[in-house]
């Protein structure tokens, strides 16, 4: 029996944040992730996951993705919102 998907789930506040990962193929040696935001798209680590602390889907490294996806979308608001700015000029 193969084990195909992991997911964790935390609240904080009003927000629930879910850690998926999966094998997105049979020939993928390491496992992806995707996290979300109230049940809503948050943020697609596509072929590979954050590196971390852990080497296994565990509740820390589930924490830890939450965060590094956290500063990754930090960081295009702050792109977003400067490019905004240089338009509206």
């Amino acid at each position: 029996m193969e084990h195909i998907k992991s997911s964790f789930y935390f609240k904080s506040g009003d927000n629930n944040w879910r850690v998926d990962y999966f094998n997105k193929s049979e020939n993928s040696q390491w496992p992806t992730c995707i996290v979300y935001l109230n049940d809503e798209l948050y943020h697609d680590f596509g072929e590979s996951q954050p590196r971390t602390k852990g080497t296994h889907a565990t509740k820390s490294q589930a924490k830890e993705i939450i965060s590094a996806a956290r500063k990754i979308n930090k960081v295009v608001d702050v792109r977003e919102k400067k490019l905004k700015k240089i338009l509206d000029n």
